[in-house]
């Protein structure tokens, strides 16, 4: 009996015991628990700036660019200013930005799998590199051809097929930049006309423009090879310069009176798609970052090609 009485007192003791041990005192009229359950689930940071994604299918880096705000546009007072660059405050969460502007060698991984060909691979005659009568491709050289350099004479159709393509390839939502994501990118945190300054003679250490008029003298008859030149504060390469870029938005002068300021995409309402960054054979007032332009959708330009974003 005495055993039992024993027995029953020590399980009673370590009963307690384990209580006393799951939850302690009473502070401000709540009981502070110090169990497992009670304890927060760690926070997940965000990706830093300065953190690199890799894509395994075609080796294309992608920089985190923050999310924040910025003023979108341009002051009347800049330079080459028009008036579809409206000045006005948008929002952007973060993003992943391709560092580079998509290569040769990249794109084609999507041609060897059944993609569509850059216009000087086309299938007419005259349209193709290796067939035409003259020399409208030839003289591009290895600015067409060569690994390293940006692909060129791809349409939007082809850009988003292409985007669609490594989003099936790889499970993550790869797209084309909008136009807000692509300026605020552009800028990296600067408000000037360029994101080295608004000086255009300064153009040449980090942009292949014209060089006649940015009195330049690199090399680069037409296209360079990406990251040739020094990045933006962002880590971004070629935002200006080389070539043009396509982005998912329309055309339409007047839509940046638009109310939408968090994420803004505008995808209707006109039949043109816009395109930014000037190339190699832009002068001063196009190479800047608030710089519109826009052409055809199914338009194949050796001046213009692109870059991805992908979704955090």
């Amino acid at each position: 009996m005495k055993i039992k009485q024993g027995i029953g007192i020590i399980s009673l003791v370590v009963m307690l015991a384990t209580v006393c041990w799951l939850t302690i005192g009473f502070k401000s009229d709540r009981w502070m628990t110090l169990s497992i359950f009670s304890q927060k689930p760690k926070e997940v940071s965000e990706p830093k700036a300065v953190d690199i994604l890799k894509d395994p299918v075609t080796g294309m880096e992608f920089v985190w660019v923050a999310g924040g705000s910025f003023d979108m546009g341009s002051p009347e007072s800049e330079t080459g200013h028009r008036n579809d660059e409206k000045l006005h405050r948008v929002e952007l969460d973060g993003f992943w930005m391709g560092k580079y502007e998509v290569t040769v060698e990249q794109y084609m991984h999507f041609v060897r799998d059944g993609g569509q060909y850059p216009k000087w691979l086309g299938a007419e005659k005259k349209d193709n590199l290796n067939t035409e009568p003259d020399d409208s491709y030839k003289k591009y050289g290895t600015a067409l051809t060569s690994k390293n350099y940006p692909i060129v004479g791809v349409s939007w159709d082809n850009a988003s097929a292409y985007a669609k393509w490594l989003s099936a390839k790889t499970g993550k939502d790869f797209r084309l930049p909008s136009e807000a994501q692509w300026e605020y990118g552009c800028r990296g945190g600067k408000k000037t006309a360029r994101f080295w300054g608004d000086n255009p003679s300064d153009a040449c250490k980090y942009a292949n423009v014209d060089d006649e008029t940015h009195k330049c003298k690199n090399g680069n008859k037409y296209t360079a090879p990406v990251g040739s030149y020094q990045p933006n504060p962002y880590g971004l390469y070629d935002m200006l310069g080389n070539v043009w870029e396509w982005v998912e938005d329309v055309y339409l002068s007047d839509i940046y009176s638009s109310t939408v300021q968090k994420n803004p995409v505008f995808n209707s309402g006109g039949a043109r798609r816009v395109i930014r960054g000037g190339s190699w054979g832009f002068g001063p007032g196009g190479v800047r970052c608030a710089y519109r332009d826009n052409s055809s959708p199914a338009d194949r330009d050796v001046l213009v090609g692109f870059r991805l974003i992908r979704k955090s």
